[in-house]
């Protein structure tokens, strides 16, 4: 979808109270291939900044919820505003209304993927995943499991995002690159690993661990090492 005005309008007001971060790693993603990218949340910041920030275009994964008018206003007023931002009930509440449609334009102009884990629904989600990579569009997923946090408040990842390369290769014959992408609000840094190409030839399981592990490794080694950048 064309991104329009009001999607610019939204992405230079961030830019004046969301300090630039440290961008590296671009040199590592491959032009032309079909790609996932797969990235710690951090809180609001992560969504936020990569919206308004990292130049390579992609397709987000989104809380199946915040796509519905009321439900959106409820996760700007609750989540964002309240619990991240620490504003008051009686300012939070009125700012999610106001924002609602905003954050839906947005939505909508980034070709955003309803996430529904948990529920039969999930079909959606990987239908509409796949469609975006064959129309051409790179995915980014933050998968993380917020009941378990480790090493500096990184958590694990839940597998259940790689089932889209198992269907993709599936319907296409394609192997899917997965990048690894770390952001960190602390050392304000978005850094971009080395790809992994899905393997179907090995056990999914194993394929899921294998890959897992080498995500975590990358963001957390990135998310808590000093730099002087």
């Amino acid at each position: 979808m064309k991104k329009g005005f009001i999607y610019s309008f939204i992405c230079f007001a961030v830019r004046l109270f969301v300090k630039r971060p440290v961008i590296s790693g671009l040199d590592n993603f491959i032009q032309g291939r079909d790609s996932m990218i797969v990235a710690n949340h951090e809180g609001a910041w992560g969504p936020v900044v990569t919206r308004a920030w990292f130049p390579l275009p992609s397709a987000p994964w989104v809380n199946g919820a915040i796509t519905k008018r009321s439900e959106c206003r409820k996760f700007l007023s609750g989540f964002f505003f309240m619990e991240q931002a620490h504003m008051k009930r009686w300012i939070a509440k009125p700012l999610g209304v106001l924002l609602e449609p905003l954050l839906l334009n947005l939505l909508r102009s980034n070709n955003a993927v309803p996430v529904y884990f948990g529920s039969a629904k999930v079909a959606i989600t990987y239908k509409m995943s796949l469609e975006r990579l064959k129309a051409g569009h790179t995915l980014m997923v933050f998968p993380d499991n917020e009941s378990e946090l480790h090493n500096a408040h990184v958590p694990d990842f839940h597998d259940g995002y790689l089932a889209t390369a198992s269907l993709y290769y599936k319907q296409t014959g394609k192997k899917l690159l997965i990048y690894p992408l770390c952001l960190s609000s602390r050392l304000n840094l978005i850094s971009l690993g080395e790809p992994l190409e899905y393997d179907p030839g090995i056990d999914f399981g194993v394929e899921c661990k294998r890959i897992n592990d080498y995500l975590l490794a990358f963001i957390r080694q990135q998310y808590t090492v000093e730099t002087d950048l």
